[in-house]
């Protein structure tokens, strides 16, 4: 018999987590000078999707990888004050 076989697989549930899209603007940067034309560009629109891991009145925490296994890996912390809207997604 192959050892693979004698090996029990225990399955644990995956945690469910709410998955969002965040739309946020981010703070730009321009490392060489001031002139006119830069106080007349727009902020940088992002949008991210992932799982909330954490939520408090400063931020969100957001995790772009989720595994059956209920790890979840990639985290990107947005502060609530960027955040334009969050949209809630229904998973597949």
């Amino acid at each position: 018999m192959d050892w693979r076989a004698k090996i029990k697989v225990e399955k644990r549930k995956t945690p469910k987590k709410p998955l969002v899209l965040i739309e946020w603007e981010d703070a730009s940067n321009n490392n060489y000078y001031w002139d006119d034309e830069e106080k007349e560009k727009p902020l940088c629109k992002c949008h991210t999707v992932g799982f909330v891991m954490h939520r408090s009145q400063k931020k969100i925490v957001l995790a772009t990888e989720g595994f059956d296994d209920g790890v979840y890996r990639n985290l990107h912390t947005i502060p609530k004050r960027m955040i334009v809207k969050i949209h809630p997604l229904k998973r597949a």
